[in-house]
């Protein structure tokens, strides 16, 4: 029988990617015997989107090796080209957040060995001003560097203390943004240290949102936002509630939505997955109701 086709877009730099070699003859053992696969490396921004648009209209299969960076591009990609394939993400980036809520292995080899034994499961995107697409994440504020400005060193070498680290270096940072906002129709107006749109379980591996109900698949987003504390003295209790979950608390706002308004009296730099997303002083932000497919196990 004929095998399908399976195009794998592997980021060779990524922070766990054990030798790509090594990757590929794992993939070649537990994938290569139902697919004919074929390999793009990326090498620089936007390679991803280029690889998709070029080679994946005979695809059955996309795999992803590579972090979040590499899988929001592909997600992308597939937007522009006008196409929806299954993923098979092995998460090799030192994030991993949409894995960890996923229940994917983060630990490459392993997440190869369990690809017989999973299914694609619909999961749902945001659109970002018309042209982007973001897989778990669009935030401003005081803790948007968390993931881009973690250097890459440290992310290898002391993994979660690194971006807890970056969270408190953020807070001592902190600088609020005067924002007008519409959820699902709703206004907000005031100033904020931090705000987030997001699918994800977790936020850059500090913010945990375990318990509030969020689902992948459910067509709605969770908006968090942080108010600026009248005292600077309250900064540390501010991040003390966030660490502990103390969401919809005084200063702290939780919610599902599935469309988010922000306007800006300047522009202001965001995080789109964990990567620099630009600055902007007006964002429009919609749910993609299921709009890919990411395999997963039991």
């Amino acid at each position: 029988m004929e095998k399908k086709q399976a195009l794998c877009i592997l980021n060779p730099v990524a922070g766990r990617l054990e030798s790509p070699q090594n990757i590929q003859a794992m993939l070649q053992r537990h994938i290569g015997k139902d697919y004919d696969i074929s390999y793009r490396f990326t090498s620089a921004r936007g390679d991803a989107i280029q690889a998709i648009w070029e080679s994946a209209a005979s695809a059955a299969l996309l795999i992803c090796c590579g972090g979040d960076g590499t899988l929001n591009e592909m997600i992308t990609g597939m937007r522009l080209a006008g196409i929806k394939l299954p993923i098979f993400f092995v998460p090799c980036g030192t994030t991993n957040d949409l894995a960890r809520t996923l229940g994917i292995p983060v630990h490459p080899p392993r997440c190869i060995e369990t690809f017989p034994q999973t299914c694609p499961f619909p999961i749902d995107a945001g659109q970002f001003n018309q042209t982007r697409c973001f897989t778990y994440i669009a935030a401003f504020g005081a803790f948007t560097e968390i993931s881009y400005a973690t250097p890459q060193s440290a992310k290898n070498r002391w993994g979660y203390l690194a971006y807890l680290s970056q969270f408190f270096k953020g807070l001592l940072r902190a600088r609020s943004h005067r924002v007008t906002l519409y959820a699902d129709g709703q206004q907000y107006c005031g100033r904020y240290l931090f705000g987030s749109i997001t699918n994800s379980l977790s936020i850059g591996r500090v913010l945990k949102l375990h318990g509030q109900g969020v689902s992948m698949d459910d067509g709605e987003l969770e908006l968090l936002l942080v108010t600026r504390p009248k005292n600077i003295l309250a900064l540390p209790y501010t991040a003390l509630k966030l660490l502990l979950k103390k969401y919809n608390t005084k200063g702290i706002l939780l919610k599902k939505c599935k469309s988010v308004s922000l306007q800006f009296d300047e522009e202001v730099p965001w995080t789109i997955d964990g990567e620099y997303g630009g600055k902007t002083n007006s964002v429009e932000i919609k749910v993609l109701p299921q709009f890919y497919e990411i395999h997963v196990g039991q």
